[in-house]
């Protein structure tokens, strides 16, 4: 089976597997099962673990859907702006709810007003993704493709030379739940919230800074930490009507 092969095998399994069909606060949203992804055979009674390193490899290596696709524009985009497994305080599950919330922006703002967020006549979340102004390192080209800068593509690329390094570890298991979300119906951790500090705001999540970053002001709103409003060191914000 080939890397691109797998790739697809991989979203089918994981999709087949979870059979999510939208997103309820009151629902936790499933991790994504170690076990839909296919691997070499192990030595004697290896198995599929959901926390810690795999004793051996997987058949394929994972990879990254096609740039010209909106799974692989979400996938990098959560790849770049999530924290990864190398800060000292890394919570896999704080960025795989990180991760469905950062999906859950994107749709948010595709399926209400994009023009409100820079992207009118949006038709795709890689057109929000790509919007002037939005997300740093991610425009389009000259051929209307999404485009990333080079400091954003190292970043990536980084990740993903860790992932595929030995054994399956932490930063494995961060890229296959990329991988998962990007294919993933949306799953909005935030899809019951209707009003903050006493104002009513648009239900759902509709934008994200770092933790120690300053507010962004306008119609944006904070989730309150209370709320759940800060995940794997995002502060996500809701917004106004």
């Amino acid at each position: 089976m080939t890397p691109n092969h797998w790739t697809a095998a991989l979203a089918l399994g994981l999709l087949a597997a979870t059979g999510c069909t939208g997103s309820r606060r009151s629902a936790r949203p499933a991790s994504p099962p170690a076990a839909t992804i296919p691997y070499a055979a192990g030595p004697a009674g290896a198995g599929p673990q959901a926390n810690g390193p795999q004793a051996w490899w997987p058949v394929q290596p994972l990879v990254l859907p096609p740039i010209e696709t909106d799974e692989g524009v979400v996938s990098r985009m959560l790849l770049a702006e999530c924290k990864t497994p190398g800060y000292p305080d890394y919570d896999e599950a704080q960025a795989y709810w990180a991760m469905l919330a950062m999906k859950a922006v994107v749709h948010n703002r595709l399926t209400t007003s994009p023009a409100r967020f820079g992207a009118p006549g949006a038709r795709s979340y890689a057109d929000i993704i790509a919007a002037r102004g939005q997300w740093s390192g991610f425009s389009r080209g000259p051929q209307g493709f999404v485009v990333i800068d080079p400091e954003t593509a190292r970043h990536v690329d980084e990740l993903m030379a860790h992932a595929n390094d030995g054994p399956p570890g932490a930063y494995y298991r961060f890229v296959r739940n990329a991988l998962y979300v990007s294919y993933a119906p949306v799953q909005d951790p935030f899809a019951m919230l209707t009003s903050v500090d006493g104002g009513p705001v648009l239900p759902g999540a509709y934008g994200w800074r770092r933790e120690d970053s300053g507010q962004p002001g306008g119609a944006f709103v904070a989730i309150p930490r209370s709320a759940g409003g800060v995940l794997g060191g995002a502060q996500f914000y809701a917004i106004r009507p």
